[in-house]
């Protein structure tokens, strides 16, 4: 199993962070912004590439996920909400 070294921890984390900040409306398609990831062969491109979307997946999938509960469970979402924050909060 390979891992991500800090240049690539880096860039994962500006492309995580600028998704998760994007919501609802607002956010329109000219507003995302864009990762170019370069360097010579061997150097961990393709793995750092599959890091990015792997995070992003997450990120998009769980604001899916919040926006369906929300819909369809209206009281277990607030209770969901309320005990990530909590959880948050505990680990600052």
């Amino acid at each position: 199993r390979r891992s991500f070294n800090e240049p690539q921890m880096d860039a994962i984390r500006w492309a995580g962070s600028h998704v998760a900040l994007r919501t609802g409306e607002a956010a329109s398609d000219a507003e995302w912004p864009f990762a170019l990831v370069q360097g010579p062969p061997g150097t961990g491109k393709t793995h750092t590439t599959w890091g990015i979307l792997n995070v992003l997946h997450l990120v998009l999938y769980q604001r899916y996920y919040s926006g369906t509960l929300a819909s369809l469970a209206p009281r277990t979402a607030r209770s969901a909400a309320e005990s990530a924050a909590a959880a948050a909060a505990a680990a600052a």
